[in-house]
């Protein structure tokens, strides 16, 4: 089951979507911690000089059609220099807005298995078996909806057996 250009509020779906340029998916439930989000994450093309895919935990009653002014996100980003990292980034922009967790090269068409879990005080994040302790991130409210979302508008984002428990 393929799904392309979902609109925000479209429920996420159970085993897979692509994600296109800015084109992002959003829960309609929200969340709160402790909770669990996994899923395979597979960049299909290096097509722009940088991207990145980014998990992110939403406020609360932020609009779901305008770019989220709060939340807490993990990321894989690449860049043409080599510089690809696994991330966490907060906005509001506080003193640990963007952290870069490790590095990790983006390779085309190699799927990436997340787990994060959450924590209201700490994230645990696995991919691909190497694990992650962060301690100095925050939740962006009590309660939050999950967004994936790819950027550059060239990317396409393969996310597929997504689950949250």
């Amino acid at each position: 089951k393929h799904v392309n250009r979902l609109p925000a509020t479209k429920e996420l779906p159970k085993d897979w979507y692509i994600l296109q340029g800015a084109q992002d998916v959003r829960s309609k439930k929200v969340y709160s911690a402790p909770m669990t989000v996994e899923c395979e994450v597979m960049l299909e093309e290096r097509s722009s000089t940088d991207g990145s895919f980014q998990l992110r935990l939403v406020a609360e009653g932020e609009s779901a059609n305008v770019d989220a002014k709060r939340f807490a996100s993990l990321g894989l980003g690449y860049r043409r220099n080599g510089t690809d990292q696994l991330f966490t980034s907060q906005r509001p922009n506080s003193q640990h807005d963007f952290q870069v967790i490790a590095d990790l090269p983006i390779r085309a068409g190699q799927p990436y298995r997340i787990k994060l879990e959450v924590q209201q005080d700490r994230w645990r994040i696995t991919v691909n078996g190497q694990t992650y302790e962060v301690t100095d991130v925050s939740l962006p409210s009590e309660h939050f909806y999950i967004q994936l979302y790819g950027w550059q508008p060239t990317d396409r984002w393969h996310v597929r057996s997504f689950k949250v428990y």
